[in-house]
């Protein structure tokens, strides 16, 4: 299949996801922001598992060529098609959900969200048509491992407000700590990957990037920005933590 297909079969895939989902949950009676929250959590699991997988396939497998910036692997090339049906998917859900960041004055995190998935895909996408680069993005999507964090954390606030809704209170308290413990090693691990991994990954690259790949500048500047806006978030979150 070609790369249009294939982008196409992910975006059916992750919708597919999304679907089965509302169609489970909804059985436990919760609404439909809470099951979209769910689903989203489900396929950002799925897309940061498999791309952390892609990554170290491709590190692996072209690891002897670690100072060259023009390398391409299959494994990238798979891991690149997936990456943009999620990315694609997950906008789309996201604008189709405006009205409830709009209602919780969440306009601004709703901005970040599309102007981060919309650059990763036009990124991508350009990696893609020139097929090459696909070490030092492997590289760049080792950051996914602080999504799956995340998204433990995510899975644990869930089921902590799940059981505090039907007034299961051990559990509750049990999921409440273990989402405060998680969202911790959040903040950790996306300041070691996000802040300082990626940073030195791209220094490391600096010269080649500025003489054949000078878009990869502006993509870099756009994420570092989000990346310590949103790292600030954490950490004012992590302070603000209230034993309960």
């Amino acid at each position: 299949m070609d790369t249009i297909t294939n982008i196409i079969y992910w975006i059916i895939f992750f919708q597919s996801i999304t679907i089965l989902n509302y169609i489970i949950l909804k059985q436990y009676k919760l609404t439909k922001k809470i099951i979209c929250e769910y689903s989203g959590y489900i396929n950002s699991l799925i897309h940061a598992i498999c791309t952390v997988i892609y990554a170290i396939l491709t590190i692996n497998s072209k690891f002897n060529e670690l100072d060259k910036l023009d390398t391409t692997s299959n494994y990238m090339k798979y891991g690149i098609q997936f990456s943009i049906g999620y990315f694609i998917q997950d906008i789309i859900n996201i604008t189709l959900n405006y009205i409830d960041y709009l209602e919780n004055k969440k306009i601004l995190e709703f901005i970040s969200y599309l102007i981060h998935h919309i650059s990763i895909s036009v990124g991508l996408y350009y990696v893609l048509k020139l097929n090459t680069y696909h070490l030092f993005t492997g590289l760049i999507l080792l950051s996914e491992i602080s999504t799956i964090i995340l998204n433990i954390y995510n899975f644990s606030k869930f089921f902590s407000n799940y059981y505090k809704k039907n007034k299961i209170i051990d559990k509750q308290i049990y999921y409440n700590k273990l989402s405060k413990i998680f969202f911790i090693i959040f903040g950790f691990t996306f300041f070691l990957i996000r802040i300082i991994f990626i940073n030195v990954v791209f220094l490391y690259y600096y010269n080649q990037i500025k003489m054949i790949a000078y878009n990869y500048i502006y993509l870099y500047i756009v994420i570092t920005i989000l990346n310590i806006v949103w790292f600030k978030k954490i950490y004012d979150r992590i302070l603000n933590f209230k034993v309960t």
